[in-house]
């Protein structure tokens, strides 16, 4: 049976349906659910998912195997599928669905609070549920509630013990918490405050990355790429703000490393892949902030060549993201190319943009238009932009 815990997330998400309207977003939900459950299919062989259940169940009772796969629903479900539907909070629809997953969350983090477990492990899995709580307040724009969650959390995890902090996994914690309160600080409008925790966050990050840099015969450990990404989005996060305090020479270096960091990967995953796109996308933004139209499209379309490779992927959620991506592309590089034109400039030919086109387009989903961002809105509010948190190499450690 389900924990206390457990069954009261569990009485929440069924709730959720109830309270929404059926025409609406159950539909959306259910199927943003059914896609990643499908998307996770596709990634895994079915004989390695045989084994994993099998590992998992082998040893247990069956009452222990039912609070396992509970605390994976849940587990799945806070961490996962919640940040499968911020991406899409544009949707009025959508919103109320995250807001009733933060209903949940908070919830579920009160009743570990009551629970008062003072294991090392139970503390760090509480700062990952509070952490989480903090970004979906974020999405909800309440910004005061987010910070104390992120405080909190920090607070947590300077009482752990020292050895404890120095896990690869507590360390890009405390980054991605610090890159969210960076991202408050500038929607509160002090860039100080917010340079000085973006920083922070970077040099836990490039720490980490020399600390598990492979040597040039050796095999990169799992982890590294992740840690490289988290990277990638602390450069992403300094240039954002850079650009913010019209540093805009500064704020294209920053993207550039950011963009460098990727290249210099043997293997670039798909998640690497969509950060790229991000980073690629705000630097094309500058570029066309500095006026400099050409190099703006021509950065524009090396990051839709990107979704387009994307767009061929197993991943049902990254198809559809990859799609999403591009269509935000595809306008910023049709207003340059007009622009251009009307200058009397030569343009990207318009073939390479109707091939890249034809090829997103094979998965396009129903969904509204996406508008392009002006170079003010490039700090994308969402997890993935702050610090690219969610990824397949970085599996949730799970409450003992």
């Amino acid at each position: 049976m389900l924990d206390e815990a457990g069954l009261l997330t569990h009485n929440k998400l069924v709730m959720m349906q109830s309270r929404i309207p059926i025409s609406s977003i159950p539909c959306v939900f259910l199927a943003g659910w059914c896609a990643f459950l499908a998307s996770c299919e596709d990634e895994q062989p079915a004989d390695t998912q045989q084994v994993q259940h099998e590992q998992k169940t082998q040893g247990v009772s069956e009452e222990n195997a039912m609070s396992a796969a509970g605390q994976e629903f849940v587990d799945r479900t806070l961490f996962e599928v919640s940040d499968m539907l911020r991406a899409y909070t544009q949707a009025p629809e959508i919103t109320e669905a995250v807001r009733l997953v933060h209903e949940l969350t908070e919830a579920y983090l009160e009743a570990l609070y009551a629970e008062n477990k003072t294991a090392p492990d139970d503390l760090l899995y509480r700062c990952r549920v509070e952490c989480k709580l903090a970004d979906l307040r974020t999405d909800l724009r309440a910004y005061e509630r987010a910070r104390a969650s992120y405080d909190k959390a920090l607070e947590t995890m300077d009482a752990l013990p020292k050895e404890i902090q120095e896990r690869v996994e507590v360390l890009r914690l405390r980054s991605s918490a610090l890159a969210g309160l960076a991202y408050l600080a500038i929607v509160g409008k002090d860039l100080g405050a917010a340079g000085m925790y973006a920083e922070e966050s970077m040099k836990i990050d490039k720490a980490l990355t020399e600390r598990l840099q492979p040597n040039a015969e050796a095999a990169p450990d799992a982890l590294y790429e992740p840690v490289v990404r988290d990277l990638m989005g602390s450069y992403k996060l300094k240039g954002d703000i850079l650009n913010l305090q019209g540093e805009l020479e500064e704020a294209r270096d920053a993207y550039k490393m950011a963009v460098e960091l990727a290249k210099k990967l043997r293997q670039v995953s798909p998640e690497t892949a969509r950060k790229l796109v991000v980073v690629q996308s705000a630097l094309g933004d500058l570029e066309r902030q500095s006026g400099n139209l050409k190099k703006a499209v021509e950065t524009w379309f090396s990051a839709a060549k990107v979704c387009q490779s994307l767009s061929r992927q197993n991943s049902r959620a990254l198809k559809a993201q990859a799609v999403r991506d591009f269509k935000a592309l595809k306008v910023r590089i049709e207003d340059a190319q007009a622009e251009l034109k009307s200058a009397g400039q030569e343009a990207q030919p318009a073939e390479v943009l109707e091939e890249v086109r034809e090829e997103a387009a094979v998965e396009e989903p129903v969904m509204s238009e996406e508008e392009p961002k002006t170079p003010e809105q490039t700090v994308d509010p969402s997890t993935e932009s702050r610090k690219g948190a969610t990824d397949s190499s970085r599996r949730r450690q799970r409450r003992r």
